[in-house]
């Protein structure tokens, strides 16, 4: 019997106490979507996945999602392989189940800001993948009018993400790089 990876959205095994925040991490999966409204922090790891952070300010909920592809192929059934990586593989319906979220948790979607991460060509096989992601992720949020604060996107490397949807405060750190970045507007 092959047993199959939990890709749970909030997988209890995931999460731990980190003294250098003073809260609760939760790792955030590929095709995972989690909304916080709490003091918690959310980490994924990205490569040519997207990580998008959204955030109502005013009510300090937020969230994060990690997609990793634009869209499904146009010919095919969902694929088996994307399947095991979660329950939101394609970037519209991934971040249109974040707004879903946000929304039922008493988020108001006109008063959104977003972060937006990853994109990395580290797959050559796959083409310009990381490219396409990052183009999905500004088109969707163009379109919904929510407005881009932080943006960390492109490259060959990989990058881990710690957010906090109550504060809004992110931190980055790339492969190979020896501190973390924390991420305001002034990045864009």
């Amino acid at each position: 019997m092959v047993l199959l990876p939990r890709f749970a959205d909030d997988d209890p095994d995931e999460r731990y106490f980190d003294p250098a925040f003073g809260n609760e991490v939760r790792r955030l999966r590929q095709g995972g979507c989690m909304v916080i409204a709490n003091q918690d922090v959310v980490s994924t790891l990205l490569g040519s996945c997207i990580a998008v952070c959204l955030r109502d300010p005013i009510r300090r909920i937020g969230g994060m999602i990690h997609f990793l592809m634009p869209m499904p192929a146009r010919s095919a059934l969902p694929s088996p392989r994307l399947a095991a990586h979660g329950c939101h593989p394609y970037g519209e319906q991934a971040m249109t189940e974040l707004c879903r979220r946000l929304q039922a948790a008493g988020a108001d979607l006109k008063t959104l800001e977003a972060k937006l991460f990853g994109g990395a060509e580290v797959v050559s096989v796959l083409g310009p993948i990381g490219q396409r992601n990052v183009a999905c992720a500004q088109n969707f949020l163009h379109e919904n009018g929510i407005v881009l604060h932080a943006l960390d996107v492109g490259g060959t490397v990989s990058r881990r993400v710690y957010y906090q949807p109550h504060s809004g405060r992110v931190w980055v750190r790339r492969k190979g790089a020896e501190r973390w970045r924390e991420m305001g507007e002034e990045q864009l």
